[in-house]
């Protein structure tokens, strides 16, 4: 709901991307690996995320928004179950569902607090079902320029006070980013929710 508030309601915003998250065990073949960030996302991810695939694609929209059970892997993922060898077009589970991978992203190492390369994304539709949640974790947005930065917060901000009181979120900016390009990001944290404008 949020994110389409967001999309419908801020003209600064180019593009709005909700996104779910869980741990899951990941299982090819035999070997079994427990992948700390399970995302769940849509097609927009690499359009806020500066996150390459080296191998195969990102899900497209339909996939997205179809439900498909494809998968992008981070280079520790890929390492743990494949020893090496091509995953693009392999079958793997995700928490015991069968998931097709479509594509490797790039090693990436650490942003912030994230070990990007120990990372599984899959379409959201998809991820909430898996980890039985309509609830998002986290809104990212990115403006339309670096120089509505400013003005997509305030507009967010705006979406956010009609609905919730200034104790249920915050907006802070931080500089300096080194994977995230003029992009707003809203956490959801038990009991409160945190916003970050990040350029």
């Amino acid at each position: 709901r949020d994110s389409v508030l967001i999309k419908n309601n801020c003209p600064s915003a180019a593009e709005v991307l909700p996104i779910v998250s869980g741990i899951a065990k990941v299982r090819y073949g035999k070997k079994e690996y427990s992948v700390n960030q399970a995302w769940g996302v849509t097609d927009v991810y690499n359009k806020i995320f500066s996150h390459k695939v080296v191998k195969g694609r990102f899900f497209n929209r339909g996939e997205s928004e179809g439900s498909r059970k494809v998968a992008v892997i981070g280079e520790k993922a890929a390492s743990e179950l494949f020893s090496g060898f091509d995953p693009i077009g392999e079958k793997i589970k995700i928490a015991g569902r069968k998931f097709t991978v479509v594509g490797l992203f790039e090693k990436k190492g650490k942003m912030l607090a994230f070990e990007m390369d120990d990372l599984v994304v899959m379409p959201i539709t998809v991820a909430m079902n898996i980890f039985d949640t309509k609830g998002i974790i986290e809104i990212d947005a990115s403006a339309k320029d670096d120089k509505l930065v400013a003005q997509l917060i305030k507009e967010i901000d705006l979406v956010f006070s009609k609905r919730l009181s200034k104790d249920d979120y915050h907006i802070t900016t931080q500089e300096g980013m080194m994977t995230i390009l003029s992009s707003f990001q809203w956490s959801l944290l038990p009991g409160r929710s945190s916003s970050r404008a990040r350029l």
